[in-house]
Order: structure tokens, then sequence, then C-alpha cells
């Protein structure tokens, strides 16, 4: 009688690739040109020391199911072909379902899957949130003509009417008439208009002292105000102060023109020569306008 045939024993890594081969379920999508995405349902647990070095994968366990663990994996390359998951057991619909409704919940938030963790969502900084308001639109950076009415220095206890003056025959600015209050330079802008509003003092007189006595105590981040006659109060900060010789006053530096709304409040200042009856240099303080 002929020998009944027997079935050929398999080897054992073969046998191992086999049975390890139906303990997993596998579905693989394609992502973008030169990737795709594997999804693959596992009867056992993997550790990260076994997983593809090409790969990045997030796995998560499944509770109530045959299935030990599902992993979602970012394969670098294209796949030759497209592996379905065959649902054979009845516990295998509710793992179909985890699988596309957590595969819908990441596309949708666009999350990306890496090194077995979600990454967080990008907060913006302070510095782009600062950014992002300097960007909305802005008030203007000066105002129309209109002539001031007071000035006030809280600081150096400064608290005056202004008058208007002009220039003098020699074509030099004019000082105010009076000691007590100060003047603005007419023919300058006005303070809170584009360019170097002049507002100018005397700093002594006869037996006292006069309304900018007190000016060069003035420093950089101090703040005054000045009141117009179409009522609004423009408030300016100290950037500078300065004292210049009157025989090389810079006039260009001190009148020239601005791209922003500034203002120059100007006194005696230096040492006072009594036969010449004048001081030897000038005090400027120089101020820019806080947005209105």
């Amino acid at each position: 009688m002929p020998r009944a045939k027997q079935k050929r024993a398999l080897p054992k890594r073969q046998r191992q690739k086999h049975l390890k081969t139906r303990r997993v379920k596998e579905l693989s999508l394609p992502l973008v040109s030169s990737a795709r995405l594997q999804i693959k349902a596992r009867r056992f647990h993997t550790n990260k020391a076994r997983r593809s070095k090409t790969s990045s994968s997030l796995v998560l366990p499944i509770p109530f199911s045959p299935y030990k663990e599902i992993a979602f994996i970012k394969v670098r390359g294209k796949a030759s072909h497209s592996r379905a998951v065959w649902i054979r057991q009845p516990a295998a619909v509710t793992l179909a379902m985890i699988i596309v409704g957590f595969v819908g919940f990441v596309f949708f938030l666009g999350l990306s899957i890496s090194s077995g963790e979600l990454k967080p969502p990008v907060t913006p900084t302070a510095e782009a949130q600062e950014v992002s308001q300097s960007k909305k639109e802005q008030p203007p950076a000066y105002l129309p003509k209109s002539d001031p009415v007071w000035l006030s220095i809280a600081k150096v206890g400064i608290d005056t009417k202004l008058s208007p003056v002009g220039k003098q025959a020699d074509g030099s600015m004019e000082v105010p008439k009076v000691y007590d209050s100060a003047g603005w330079y007419k023919y300058a802008p006005t303070p809170g208009e584009k360019g170097p509003a002049v507002i100018v003092g005397h700093v002594d007189k006869p037996g006292g002292i006069a309304v900018f006595w007190r000016l060069r105590e003035l420093t950089p981040g101090d703040t005054f105000d000045v009141g117009r006659a179409d009522g609004r109060t423009v408030t300016f900060t100290v950037t500078e102060v300065k004292q210049f010789p009157q025989d090389s006053f810079p006039t260009a530096e001190v009148y020239g023109n601005l791209e922003y709304a500034g203002i120059r409040l100007i006194t005696c200042g230096g040492t006072f020569d009594r036969a010449a009856r004048q001081y030897s240099h000038n005090t400027v303080v120089y101020g820019v306008m806080n947005k209105p």
C-alpha cells in the first residue's frame, strides 16, 4: 500500500512568524507621497526596544477586547500593497469602531504621531502676542495743530500759562516778557503736532528765581503735561536733558524736523557772567509725546 503523505513540519522560525501573523491584524493607509499610517491590533504586548527605528508609533492598551494593544505607526516610504483588517470575531467590531473613531479624531485635530506621544498644540508666547497686538489699528502718532495754553511739570512744581513768542530783529527767538510764565514758539509745530514744539522760559529774575529755575532737575523718564486750546491734554516723556554753550548752540539738532510729535523745553544754564549779564549755556529738555 502506498504510504500516506505526511505534512512537512515548518522550521521553528517560520512557525513563530506564522503564529505571530495570526495574532496581528493590520491596516495600512497612505498619508502623503512618502509616508503611510499602519494600524495594528495585536494579541500581545510589545516594548519600545523592538519597535522599528524607521517609524514613529503610538501604542495604546485595549480593554474588554481579545486584543492586548493597538498601534498607530507612521512609516516612511510607500507601501507595495495595503493589508485590510479581516473581522472574524464579534468583539472585533468594537475594535474596528475604536480604530476608525480614534483615527478620525487624530486627523480632525491635526495632531502628529511621534515616538509614542502626541505633540501638544503650540501656544503663542508673550512676545508673539505683543507683536499681534501691535499689528492692530493704532491711533495717530501726532495730532492736528492747536495752540498750547498751559504747562504742568509736577516733579519740579512748574504750573504756568503759556503765551506765544516770535522772532527778534536778528532772527533769534524771542523770550517771554514776564519771568513767571513760559512761552511757546509760534513758528514751530504746536505740542502734539508732528515735529518739535518749543517752549521757553527764564531761569531767574532780578532778586529771585523764575518759572524754569528747576527745569534742570528733570531726568529721562519723567513726564509732564501740556494743555491745548482744543481741550486736549498732551502728555510728554523726557528722553534727554542736555546743556549747550550759547555761542555754539546746535540749532539743527534742537529745531530739526521729526517724524513724531516731540517737544523742547529751553532755559538758561551754566554759569552767569555778571559783566555780560548772560548765562554761558542753555539747558534743553527733550521730550516725546505719549500716545494720545
